[in-house]
């Protein structure tokens, strides 16, 4: 998830109480704090920088829990960073930091061909098509979250993708799998 890194030298002051907290969590989340620290430090840019933007729109930056290969903790993604991930991860649940889900992710999980795609809000269940251009569906999709869930379901991975108008989560759970199969089908279908 490193795209181009470059060293900058700069002579930042932080609190010496502050920092020690940072180095700390830094261990517990990462196990080790030499490299690690620049991972958080980044995270913590990359959330600053969005939330330095203003409210609304399409966010930048996802914050959240995030499990894949070789790492197991909280994160701050770019769009690009998390739709990296999003057919990686095991468990993943993010909130977009200032903003709406970006069209671009939801496009990226229509992109792995799930089974079944529904929406289901206002005591009603719909299950949608996903033929034609992945961003238009993703786009008209977003429109509908204010007030509806859109669940995308991968049968063969037992996987589970659940979108809100400000975050996604995903789990790959046969528990958790079955569960969600198991309320889709206890809403009444519309076309």
């Amino acid at each position: 998830m490193k795209k181009n890194a470059q060293i900058v030298r700069t002579s930042l002051r932080i609190d010496s109480e502050m920092f020690e907290e940072f180095q700390d969590r830094v261990r517990e989340l990462f196990g080790k704090v030499k490299g690690a620290q620049e991972v958080a430090l980044n995270d913590a840019v990359k959330l600053w920088l969005n939330l330095s933007c203003g409210v609304g729109g399409c966010a930048k930056v996802y914050f959240g829990w995030l499990e894949v290969e070789g790492f197991r903790g909280q994160r701050a993604l770019t769009v690009e960073e998390l739709a990296e991930v999003c057919g990686e991860t095991t468990n993943l649940s993010v909130s977009a930091v200032g903003g709406l889900v970006d069209p671009a992710i939801i496009a990226k999980l229509f992109s792995m061909k799930p089974d079944c795609v529904v929406v289901v809000g206002n005591g009603r269940a719909q299950r949608l098509s996903l033929e034609g251009d992945e961003l238009e569906a993703a786009k008209k999709l977003i429109g509908r979250l204010h007030s509806e869930t859109a669940y995308l379901i991968w049968d063969e991975h037992k996987r589970v993708a659940e979108i809100r108008q400000d975050s996604i989560r995903i789990l790959a759970d046969p528990h958790h799998y079955a569960l969600t199969k198991n309320l889709i089908e206890k809403y009444p279908s519309s076309s």
